[in-house]
């Protein structure tokens, strides 16, 4: 069983609230040997209190790697059996355009520039 006090370490992100949205903000950099596995449960433990619209914000310079892929797939297959939906907002332009290279923007997820783009 996972520990929830780690999986809360709440140096690693803050959480805000945008209309309907909950935005988890990453304060740490992503980088290869980023372990980002408490990303999924996080997400998990969200639906389960009754959130559906997750947003996700990654701290500049970071860089989404294959095991981070893995891990918005989880995240996106978690927030649609509860019925909602996944964003990410404030992605670097270099990851946007990763994204749209490997199909996954608007398929998985949308993406919007700026917290105040996400719909109301």
């Amino acid at each position: 069983m996972t520990d929830n006090k780690a999986l809360r370490d709440e140096s690693r992100f803050g959480l805000v609230k945008h209309n309907r949205w909950t935005v988890i903000r990453i304060k740490e950099h992503v980088q290869s040997d980023s372990d980002f596995s408490w990303l999924k449960y996080e997400v998990a433990a969200l639906c389960k209190k009754g959130a559906s619209d997750i947003a996700i914000a990654f701290a500049k310079k970071s860089y989404l790697y294959s095991k981070v892929i893995s891990v918005l797939v989880t995240c996106s297959r978690t927030v649609n059996k509860h019925h909602g939906n996944l964003a990410l907002v404030e992605p670097e332009q270099r990851i946007k355009k990763m994204l749209k290279t490997m199909k996954l923007n608007n398929v998985l997820f949308s993406i919007y520039d700026e917290i105040g783009d996400l719909p109301a």
